[in-house]
């Protein structure tokens, strides 16, 4: 039996540090597995102002046997205005929806988001012109999130509109993918969708890259991923002032909209013996800073809107067996207990983080005992096993 032909539109991809590698390690997983897969992206834009602008419109290139469409889409510059953002999140599902007129040769599409929900719109006319399946995978409660980070104003007309499009979409899903329960349950509660057309498939990780490896550690804690809005970086950095007489320091590996202000804050409280920013590196490095490392950190801004989410961070740390302190969402907390690989912080109290930090650096036992409970537990989100349940939705719809 032939292998279906899968359209797969992401808005990060890499060269993209951030967010970019889901689809990055599913789509060669599923071309690995002999689905015929293109995926469509922006030209590299994210972290918002780190990469050059290009007015190109198109770019076919081939990537481990992915075939790799870039779409042109407005790149903002550093730490952009609201107009500028949604000309990004506005001009790339429009060029998408164009491209989708000239090539519809596959079965289904799935589209994949992480930022703004207007990357989903193509499938609307994927649907009902060309009569193709869509899938759609939410890795983010958009209208919620915005609202929490103050994107968004609660009960305001552009809130109200953002959900009734969000419930167009949803409604003409053929499949929606979840990564977490939390979001399952709100796009069922709050938009009235049938559960049963929702598949739960948590973030995957490739354990070829990231896995233990048996290196002397230094003294220091990490963390890796976005310097943004969700992420609370700024708590750990206070809780730094309690922990420098415990000869660590604290790496920051990553880029996004708050580095600059991060940066001034370390500056400004004195601290900058002590936490370090390294600004983006090569994903093929990233084991190793983690491994070295004695904890790593999993911050989140400790609102309601965001109890979906779970930062990617959280297994990439587990598959290199480095105990974790987390604090922030419900979603986070339910996974670092059943994990049983850190410890989950329930207020985002910097005395509170400080102290779970000094208790683990003084239990290297405590710490052996995550390692193992981590390595173990991230068997289940291997990047082969999470494909195949990508690919059995996929068969499931047609």
């Amino acid at each position: 039996m032939m292998k279906p032909k899968i359209l797969i539109v992401t808005d990060t991809f890499p060269p993209e540090k951030v967010g970019s590698y889901r689809i990055y390690d599913i789509s060669r997983q599923m071309s690995k597995d002999g689905f015929e897969v293109t995926v469509v992206a922006p030209f590299p834009t994210f972290p918002f102002g780190t990469f050059k602008r290009t007015w190109k419109f198109l770019k076919i290139s081939d990537v481990d046997n992915v075939k790799l469409i870039n779409l042109w889409a407005w790149q903002p510059s550093e730490n952009p205005p609201i107009i500028s953002r949604m000309l990004c999140y506005l001009t790339f599902p429009i060029n998408v929806a164009f491209l989708i007129f000239i090539h519809h040769n596959f079965d289904v599409i799935l589209i994949s988001s992480g930022t703004a929900p207007t990357i989903f719109f193509p499938c609307l006319i994927t649907k009902h012109i060309f009569r193709k399946k869509i899938m759609v995978d939410i890795r983010d409660l958009f209208s919620d999130a915005a609202i929490d980070v103050g994107f968004l104003k609660k009960g305001g007309i552009i809130e109200r509109c953002v959900r009734i499009y969000e419930k167009v979409i949803y409604s003409n899903a053929h499949k929606i993918i979840c990564v977490t329960k939390k979001i399952k349950h709100d796009i069922v509660t709050k938009y009235m969708v049938d559960e049963d057309k929702i598949t739960i498939i948590p973030q995957p990780v490739n354990t070829n890259i990231f896995h233990y490896l048996s290196v002397p550690k230094k003294q220091q804690i990490v963390y890796t991923g976005t310097i943004g809005y969700a992420q609370d970086l700024e708590n750990i950095i206070l809780a730094m002032k309690e922990i420098v007489n415990y000869n660590v320091i604290f790496l920051i590996v990553g880029a996004g909209d708050l580095e600059t202000k991060l940066k001034k804050m370390v500056k400004d409280d004195g601290l900058e013996r002590y936490i370090f920013f390294t600004g983006q590196i090569e994903r093929n490095k990233i084991p190793l800073i983690i491994s070295e490392s004695l904890i790593g950190i999993a911050p989140l801004k400790k609102r309601k809107g965001l109890d979906y989410a779970i930062p990617a961070k959280t297994y990439t740390y587990m598959a290199c067996g480095l105990p974790i302190i987390a604090y922030g969402s419900l979603e986070l907390k339910n996974l670092i207990n059943e994990s049983g690989s850190g410890i989950f912080i329930d207020n985002n109290d910097p005395h509170s983080i400080a102290k779970e930090i000094i208790y683990l650096l003084n239990n290297p036992k405590k710490m052996e005992e995550m390692k193992i409970k981590g390595t173990e537990y991230i068997k289940n989100y291997k990047l082969e096993n999470i494909t195949k349940c990508f690919e059995s939705s996929i068969h499931n719809i047609l």
